[in-house]
């Protein structure tokens, strides 16, 4: 029985289709009602042939090939709808949990590794979506061919029936607890799969890096060290799917050896109960208990692996989350952070006793050495982090708003590092919005990006993911006329001008400037001309 917090987590969120796994599970007890059925006709076809009955012999065949056409149509049926079923579920579940991690806040996403996020949506998620669809209606089905398959036997043969379960039973509680530690092992190779994986992100994603230090070397035995880890893992787990491999092949190897020897001694002896045709009955009967055997240890198996995968997806959603909501950006008179005191996890205070007041419309210069904790200041506006001690809001005569998650629509942001997912030019600089081409181009000549654009064979429509003839200097302008696209009435610039030359930063920041109701925060450690600026604050 699957345990109840997954079991409750799977059903409240609505990850267990009930209609579609009866309508799976109805297909699988007429597959196993049509197996039956071949088994019984079959000794009746070989007792009428040994007969020489050729009318029954005619009408027994006609009906074991009606049943066989039958088996392959609920098998095509079955088939083809598990795999339908189980697309959209695992879609369903990876979409929920793509949403998820997005929303998670910033200080619980950033203790996970993206390697490790990877592999929970991709490989958990496939585990946990194969299982919801499969689990019940493939147990139906194992279950109502193994109790169909000894009721027969046991009206034929009812000491070999039970003497035959009974062996049959002891290997699947062996294969229980060989299960209970596979569990174990599965998740060690989930893990250190998300390490592995996780490296490759991260090598291939810096690569320039990697090949300017001339370490290509060095990251390929890395990452050979983490895969003999992950290799070491999986024989583990192979292991004691062996053991359990072997247990099963042995008890058919013994079962079909036994059935054999015992039929044809009915037939030695003249037992004149026993007929061909009931070896053909016995023969198929004990297949048909030593296969639904064999199915539930493979059952049990992917129920352990299943539990894993699915406890490793509800420790993302116990994870404290964001709010959807948003707070219509309002004008504000002033942005405040009073008594903040802020640090990283395990690290010395950032900020201890913090007072700042921004006026609306202020262009604010924030200047300082590398991690003085400009960043940090950006981030606490826009709610990526929150402060210890103190609180940062903005005031409005009669009322403050507190800064928060629900706050970012205040927020411009412009980062130091250039993200652009693939699309065209247009697409990345709306994401979707219906923004009026007019608006695009004022905000990419602001940015001093659009004669840049309009330069290329596809201008606005150029793929950056295939056709990226842009330098890290036009992406960061890019960048800039993106966050002016989101018309929000803060913009905050993060190493504005790190990739810019001289004449193109004067000219970009002598435009944002000039830009009206807006509050500008600049934060840069290259000198810039502070008469543009309405405060300048010194780190």
């Amino acid at each position: 029985m699957m345990k109840q917090s997954e079991l409750m987590f799977l059903r409240k969120n609505g990850y267990i289709p009930t209609f579609k796994i009866i309508v799976l599970s109805i297909i699988n007890v007429l597959m196993s009602i049509s197996i039956m059925s071949f088994a019984l006709l079959s000794k009746y076809t070989v007792n009428s042939a040994v007969a020489r009955d050729r009318q029954n012999f005619t009408k027994f065949m006609i009906l074991l090939a009606c049943f066989i056409v039958l088996e392959l149509i609920l098998m095509g049926l079955n088939f083809y709808l598990k795999y339908k079923f189980r697309n959209e579920i695992t879609q369903k579940i990876k979409r929920d949990l793509y949403d998820k991690i997005i929303n998670l806040e910033m200080r619980s996403l950033n203790s996970f590794s993206l390697g490790d996020l990877s592999q929970r949506l991709k490989s958990d998620v496939d585990i946990v979506g194969h299982s919801i669809i499969d689990f019940i209606p493939r147990t139906v089905f194992l279950i109502s061919r193994f109790v169909s398959a000894f009721a027969l036997l046991f009206i034929v043969l009812p000491l070999f029936a039970v003497s035959f379960i009974l062996f049959g039973f002891v290997v699947i509680v062996i294969a229980y607890f060989i299960g209970k530690l596979s569990k174990r092992r599965h998740l060690e190779v989930q893990k250190s799969e998300a390490i592995s994986q996780n490296f490759v992100i991260e090598s291939l994603n810096h690569i320039d890096i990697v090949k300017a230090f001339d370490t290509e070397s060095y990251y390929s035995n890395r990452f050979n060290e983490l895969t003999q880890t992950d290799l070491l893992h999986k024989n583990k787990r192979n292991f004691l799917q062996l053991l359990t491999f072997l247990g099963m092949q042995s008890f058919f190897a013994l079962g079909y050896l036994f059935s054999i020897v015992f039929g044809a001694y009915q037939l030695l002896t003249n037992n004149t109960d026993f007929t061909f045709g009931d070896l053909t009955l016995l023969i198929q009967l004990v297949q048909n208990i030593q296969s639904p055997l064999s199915g539930f240890n493979t059952v049990i198996s992917e129920y352990h692996q299943m539990i894993s995968s699915t406890s490793r997806i509800m420790s993302l959603y116990e994870l404290p989350h964001e709010s959807h909501e948003r707070i219509k950006p309002l004008t504000f008179d002033t942005l405040h952070f009073e008594h903040v005191t802020f640090k990283y996890l395990d690290k010395e205070n950032v900020f201890e006793d913090f007072n700042l007041e921004i006026n609306q419309s202020s262009n604010v210069l924030v200047k300082g050495l590398s991690g003085s904790g400009k960043t940090t200041l950006l981030k606490l506006m826009l709610g990526l982090e929150k402060p210890k001690n103190g609180k940062i809001y903005l005031h409005r005569a009669g009322y403050n708003i507190d800064i928060s998650s629900k706050t970012r629509s205040f927020f411009s942001y412009v980062p130091q590092s250039n993200f652009f997912h693939s699309g065209s030019i247009y697409n990345l600089l709306t994401f979707g919005k219906p923004i009026s081409k007019e608006l695009v181009y004022e905000a990419c000549k602001t940015a001093c990006i659009l004669d840049d654009i309009l330069k290329l064979p596809l201008g606005f429509e150029t793929n950056l993911s295939q056709d990226n003839n842009l330098s890290l200097g036009q992406l960061q302008r890019l960048a800039i006329a993106r966050a002016l696209l989101k018309n929000s009435p803060i913009m905050l610039f993060d190493e504005l001008s790190s990739q810019l030359d001289l004449n193109t930063e004067k000219e970009l920041i002598y435009n944002l400037c000039g830009l009206k109701d807006k509050t500008l925060i600049f934060i840069s450690h290259r000198p810039l001309d502070e008469s543009l600026f309405d405060k300048v604050i010194e780190f």
